[in-house]
């Protein structure tokens, strides 16, 4: 097990995932989303952005753009644990939504080509 994942294992409140306010690309927030923790991310996410993109269309993640709007973002979360647990069972269930993505794709590739 990664030092982040037991430290998003031992996190009570909401995540930051790191190097996304600046523009470094991103740590993948697929990991504490699948352990159903409330994720925040600044805007350079651009390592992961079929991730993001998923999270949030599905309501999974919340996005900030500055340090301000994070501060203000995790307090809202910590004033309101209803609101953060909804976030957190979202980006949960679009992770579980989308686990064996890869395996379905090769099925239908190879369905596709027997076909010939």
């Amino acid at each position: 097990m990664g030092d982040l994942r037991k430290f998003y294992c031992l996190a009570s409140g909401p995540v930051f995932v790191g190097r996304t306010l600046a523009p470094m690309g991103g740590s993948d927030m697929m990991e504490p989303a699948a352990l159903g923790k409330c994720v925040i991310f600044g805007p350079h996410s651009f390592n992961f952005r079929q991730t993001v993109e998923a999270l949030l269309e599905g309501g999974g993640a919340l996005e900030v753009k500055d340090e301000r709007q994070l501060f203000d973002t995790i307090r809202r979360c910590l004033n309101e644990p209803d609101y953060a647990r909804r976030i957190a069972d979202k980006g949960r269930e679009v992770i579980r939504r989308n686990q064996g993505a890869t395996v379905r794709t090769v099925e239908a590739i190879e369905a596709l080509l027997t076909k010939r």
